[in-house]
């Protein structure tokens, strides 16, 4: 059994090492960081670098880099910008290579290899991209009807946005066949989470011959949207599992404050919220309808609200069962949590019933120490 911290205390960082160490982690997963990874190392313990994938940071924030809706407006979402964007692409990659060469770096965790989510940004339109020239380019190397995808897409936003009705809409009780007629309805969709699927497929193939090229002992790992919701944004656990070592699906169930990207309870509730705030759907339709897409239990939630507020800790063992069985028993599976869940022991325990190796605890917080402390101790006693 694995237990790595995402960061560390960077005003102690040795002596925040030493304690983490003494409670059970093994290791720690951080930005790239030259002292914290050389303490680590003099410590005995793992040192992860995470890298941005598709940072709109410095010139890639300008406009020719960020990626384009359906109807043409340009969006930084999750500080990033366009995921088919060759310089930015490279970039990606020219870290990786840089990085995994220092000295104590154990592997390298790729967060953010994927196109935008409901909650990405404040703008809800910036999970309907990218439609630039790159993905139009993109598009057709893969063999996609860029034309018909786009159509379909614009028409899926006027749904969202209440300016055009399909039969799901008002369809209760809702059922997996009705999620089939839309599809049918509108092929254009499928085909653009397929291709945003490939997209980012090709990406962590390069992203793995890279880091093999530097270091061919180095892990790479992956944080990842959990299964039910990693569709949306082109991340498809039976494509990557041919390219990453180390599988951390990304699994906060309670996230209060913010737009919550990756969070289960904000990005399930964003697409009921925009359905019923534009009068689409009603609080009961649209929780019916949350329910049949993702199959997370919200038959006791009345609203979206509700649903906005937290995710119940069965949703925590229900996907990491879906990330084990999507990745078999050969991928290691480290689920990340908020280390500020008010659930932490019950949702490391059902992490961890749900098939994972170990967990992953996001993000340091010298405050939850002591709470942490003792839900390692119960596990670590277990195991033993």
């Amino acid at each position: 059994m694995q237990f790595l911290m995402h960061g560390l205390d960077n005003n102690n960082k040795a002596q925040s090492l030493k304690r983490l160490q003494d409670m059970g982690i093994r290791g720690i997963v951080s930005g790239f960081d030259e002292e914290a990874i050389a303490l680590a190392a003099e410590q005995g313990m793992k040192a992860y670098v995470c890298t941005h994938a598709f940072t709109a940071e410095g010139q890639f924030g300008e406009n020719p880099y960020l990626a384009e809706d359906v109807h043409g407006q340009k969006h930084v979402w999750f500080n990033s910008a366009c995921p088919n964007h060759p310089e930015i692409q490279k970039d990606h990659l020219r870290r990786i290579d840089t990085w995994s060469r220092t000295p104590g770096v154990s592997g390298i965790y790729v967060d953010g290899a994927r196109f935008s989510s409901p909650c990405s940004s404040a703008d809800f339109r910036s999970f309907f991209t990218c439609f630039c020239p790159h993905c139009a380019e993109k598009a057709a190397a893969l063999g996609f009807d860029f034309e018909r995808m786009q159509h379909d897409v614009q028409r899926l936003l006027s749904v969202f946005e209440g300016r055009e009705s399909l039969p799901l809409v008002n369809n209760l009780p809702y059922g997996g066949v009705d999620l089939l007629v839309l599809l049918n309805a509108l092929p254009g969709v499928g085909d653009w989470l397929r291709f945003r699927a490939q997209s980012i497929a090709e990406h962590m193939a390069d992203a793995a011959a890279t880091l093999r090229a530097a270091d061919p002992d180095a892990v790479l790992g992956m944080y990842i949207f959990s299964p039910s919701i990693a569709p949306w944004v082109g991340q498809d656990y039976s494509q990557l599992r041919q390219h990453v070592d180390v599988f951390a699906p990304m699994i906060y169930r309670s996230l209060q404050a913010g737009e919550g990207p990756a969070c289960l309870n904000k990005e399930t509730s964003r697409l009921g919220r925009e359905l019923v705030n534009h009068d689409v759907m009603t609080d009961e339709n649209a929780v019916a309808f949350l329910q049949t897409l993702t199959g997370f239990p919200l038959s006791e939630y009345a609203t979206v609200v509700e649903v906005d507020r937290e995710l119940p800790v069965a949703a925590v063992q229900m996907e990491t069962q879906r990330a084990r069985n999507l990745l078999g028993s050969r991928h290691p599976l480290l689920p990340i949590i908020q280390l500020d869940d008010d659930g932490l022991a019950q949702s490391t325990a059902a992490a961890l019933a749900g098939g994972a190796d170990g967990v992953n605890f996001f993000v340091y917080m010298a405050e939850r120490l002591p709470l942490l402390q003792k839900v390692l101790n119960q596990q670590l006693r277990r195991e033993s």
